[in-house]
């Protein structure tokens, strides 16, 4: 019985020394990781590094909404004045007829304060 002992013992040993081994590389790489974080972060958030890793990619996702947005001011500048273009359009055709009557519906057809009701 004591050498059954003994090789539970030795094999108790080997495997704490692998366990402090992996415990040692895991603390020194993630060391290693921290300070590699701790010098983005102090690059990316500048003087105030008061909260380092809360929201890493916020900056991102605000620039895209922020351009999301652009785009989408732009597209409704574009839209107004296709719009005011084609209420042109039909002014000057109607000038050209001759139809003053049919010029006061026209802008007021189109405008969005004023509705024209056909009833």
């Amino acid at each position: 019985m004591p050498s059954q002992q003994g090789k539970t013992r030795k094999r108790f040993l080997e495997h704490s020394e692998t366990l402090t081994l992996a415990a040692a590389i895991v603390n020194s790489t993630q060391e290693k990781l921290n300070t590699k974080l701790d010098k983005s972060t102090l690059k990316s958030q500048g003087p105030s590094n008061s909260k380092p890793t809360e929201r890493p990619n916020h900056h991102r996702r605000s620039a895209a909404k922020s351009k999301l947005v652009e785009v989408k001011v732009k597209l409704a500048h574009e839209r107004a004045q296709r719009k005011k273009e084609k209420i042109n359009v039909k002014r000057r055709y109607a000038k050209s007829k001759g139809d003053v009557e049919q010029l006061e519906p026209v802008a007021e057809l189109h405008s969005p304060k004023k509705r024209v009701s056909f009833a």
